[in-house]
């Protein structure tokens, strides 16, 4: 949606004065943030007199619920300085005018340099970091922010052509590539910069279709829509499991943080912290002003004050106060997961409507957790009973021990990332091997000449190395017949045995002699690779075996 701007505030922050990116939103203090991200769930007590039916579709109105606490409410007041600080260093009208590049020149002349006031020479921390256990309100609790401030793209009617769109959510695909994450930035903000009617900036003249023009749009669409914060959730998604994160994907990102100059926020789960630290490029940028860890709440005085908030919305024919037997349920259920805590209350309430008891009792939330919450209780038992720090299958809870849960974590990813390389050091010789036996067929049919045999050989397992070498050789003849004719039978057979004699000449130990006997009868890069290691010329990586 395209909301129209005709009015801007004043600030006391000098820093923020005339730029009608930061000067269109009043100034924020905390107690204003707590406001803006809180969702009230409307409720009426008369309600409850209403026949049941009616009052199941209002239970479902606290799927809605959020109460910001104190720790989501200060990360979102840090993140909103970060956002301003990435407007004041892009500020749209700023004097950058002959004049002062003459007035700046003179000051030199006469010894007295004007020291500068702009900064942008220096690496600013545009780089936020938001971690946590599942269902703690990361994503929750910005977009219950910046949703409120940025419902839509704004503009700017009075400076012109003048857009602004403060924040964009993108969730990272499972498992993508950097192109893929490309294309889920591009989409996104294509979709905000179709509502100015404007056309799209490709230099090709054409949608962009490689990673580097994906990368060339996006940065002319954020820069053309002063895009305030790019949120890129499920960090966790960019890695390829246990093993490590995608290389190319990082860099990308990195990018987009350096060549933007746009802050970015980078949301996940526990396992990102893992990760993180054993990636350089992106935990030195997420090193900053505006980072947290969403952790679940304790059983305490907090967590009563949430829970008590929560059972004011009760929909029963009998609403019943907080005690601490039902507190203690309710922890017991959910180990202080607020969306775990909303849900088991939505489900109490519609059970008690259901059965006509219309009452919550600890006996009635203990039913309906084991009832609906089936799914999720095997992870709150292993929370509870705290066996989650070292095993590796529920690296996204919250550990108890983050010392012994990093140290864990980086032992078992170091080891995973060992055996990648091995396997990707193995693959790159059977696919060498494989690239050499093609080669040595081309060779021997006296059709292609030595000299071309390898590239075409190299170039035919690069491009499908799921295929066995003897198609690769069939298709390699296939397509020199198509550029010269074949020679006759009588002259193939005569160079076979040519080159045959040739190589049997050769010494023992010679590669292109082990070769040519590994592949004489059959085409197999898995025999190549048999002989090669008999003859002692190829050994396993990181195996203590002499080569």
């Amino acid at each position: 949606m395209l909301f129209i701007v005709n009015q801007y505030f004043e600030t006391l922050n000098r820093d923020h004065q005339g730029n009608p990116l930061i000067t269109v939103f009043p100034s924020l203090n905390r107690e204003t943030v707590e406001q803006l991200m809180s969702n009230v769930v409307h409720f009426d007590p008369a309600e409850r007199d209403h026949p049941g039916e009616l009052r199941i579709q209002y239970v479902m109105r606290l799927l809605n619920f959020f109460l910001p606490l104190d720790h989501q409410t200060e990360f979102c007041l840090k993140l909103w300085s970060l956002i301003c600080h990435g407007y004041r260093q892009r500020h749209p009208l700023k004097q950058a005018t002959h004049d002062s590049f003459a007035t700046l020149m003179q000051s030199i002349n006469v010894g007295a340099a004007v020291p500068s006031t702009d900064g942008t020479a220096f690496d600013a921390m545009l780089c936020a970091l938001l971690l946590g256990t599942p269902g703690t309100g990361k994503t929750t609790s910005v977009k219950a922010l910046l949703g409120r401030l940025g419902p839509g793209l704004l503009h700017h009617k009075l400076h012109g052509e003048l857009y602004q769109l403060l924040y964009l959510t993108v969730q990272a695909p499972k498992n993508g590539s950097a192109k893929a994450l490309a294309q889920e930035v591009f989409n996104s903000l294509r979709a905000a910069a179709m509502e100015t009617g404007l056309p799209m900036p490709y230099l090709t003249g054409r949608p962009p279709r490689t990673e580097a023009e994906l990368t060339q749009a996006i940065t002319v669409l954020a820069q053309k829509l002063n895009l305030g914060i790019l949120v890129l959730d499920e960090l966790q998604h960019l890695y390829r499991g246990i093993a490590g994160m995608d290389n190319d994907a990082m860099k990308f990102l990195t990018g987009v943080i350096n060549r933007l100059g746009i802050p970015v926020l980078m949301v996940g789960t526990w396992e990102c912290y893992g990760l993180l630290g054993l990636e350089a490029r992106i935990a030195r940028r997420a090193t900053g002003t505006a980072d947290a860890q969403y952790r679940r709440l304790q059983n305490d005085q907090e967590w009563r004050i949430f829970l008590d908030t929560l059972l004011s919305h009760q929909f029963t024919r009998i609403p019943v106060e907080l005690t601490d037997e039902l507190a203690d349920t309710f922890y017991f259920h959910t180990q202080g997961i607020q969306d775990l805590a909303v849900k088991l209350l939505v489900v109490s309430q519609i059970d008690a409507i259901l059965d006509e008891t219309e009452q919550l009792t600890p006996q009635s939330v203990d039913a309906s957790a084991r009832r609906h919450m089936s799914l999720i209780a095997n992870i709150v038992r292993m929370i509870r009973e705290g066996r989650r720090d070292t095993d590796p299958t529920l690296w996204d809870l919250e550990p108890s021990d983050l010392d012994g849960y990093l140290t864990a974590f980086a032992a078992r990813a170091g080891t995973s990332l060992r055996r990648s390389v091995d396997r990707k050091g193995f693959n790159q010789a059977k696919s060498a091997g494989k690239t050499d036996a093609v080669a040595a067929s081309l060779i021997a049919t006296g059709d292609v000449p030595t000299e071309d045999a390898f590239t075409l050989a190299a170039l035919a397992v690069a491009a499908a190395p799921e295929k066995p070498a003897s198609d690769h050789v069939e298709n390699i003849l296939k397509d020199t017949n198509r550029l010269a004719p074949r020679p006759t039978k009588a002259r193939s057979s005569k160079r076979q045995r040519e080159v045959s004699d040739e190589i049997m000449a050769f010494q023992d130990a010679d590669l292109r002699k082990i070769l040519f006997l590994a592949t004489r009868d059959k085409v197999d890069a898995d025999t190549v690779s048999a002989a090669f290691e008999e003859s002692g010329h190829l050994c396993l990586l990181l195996e203590d075996l002499p080569c």
